[in-house]
């Protein structure tokens, strides 16, 4: 993980705004194809709540809460072998929102590919996709995920 720091607020006891939290210690999780994802957020419900406390620790799953929303930091770095690469198109029971902080990255559709870069965001809402990132650079991304009606 690249321990980014995670500030949350909240109303002190005398009622005004002040810092709750300051650190880094985020979900997160490493994934095998050298990927890493940190939980900004876990949102159990929305409509939210001031004194909700969505700021977990420990492994991250690539669900959204059932009723709620799931804000995540990902970093997907460039691809080792990009000759070698095929896209491995999956669909999640989840819409995503995605926003490229920076570097760049592929999306692969079932009939569709799309770059990406720094400021671009594109909205999966439960199709057929993958990522990879065909730069020199890591592309880190945030993406937040809400559940899908069944």
């Amino acid at each position: 993980m690249t321990g980014n720091r995670r500030v949350i607020t909240g109303v002190g006891p005398d009622g005004r705004s002040t810092v709750v939290s300051d650190g880094v210690a985020m979900a997160g999780t490493t994934r095998l194809d050298g990927a890493s994802v940190e939980e900004i957020w876990w949102q159990d419900s929305v409509p939210a709540h001031a004194d909700d406390r969505g700021a977990r620790e420990g492994d991250v799953s690539t669900a959204p809460p059932p009723s709620g929303a799931a804000v995540r930091l990902f970093v997907l770095p460039p691809d080792e072998e990009p000759g070698e690469w095929r896209p491995n198109l999956h669909r999640n029971e989840a819409l995503h929102v995605i926003t490229v902080l920076s570097g760049e990255i592929a999306v692969y559709l079932e009939s569709d590919e799309v770059l990406l870069r720094a400021r671009d965001s594109i909205v999966v809402p439960g199709t057929m996709h993958d990522l990879r990132n065909p730069g020199r650079e890591p592309a880190t991304l945030v993406y937040t995920v809400f559940p899908l009606c069944q």
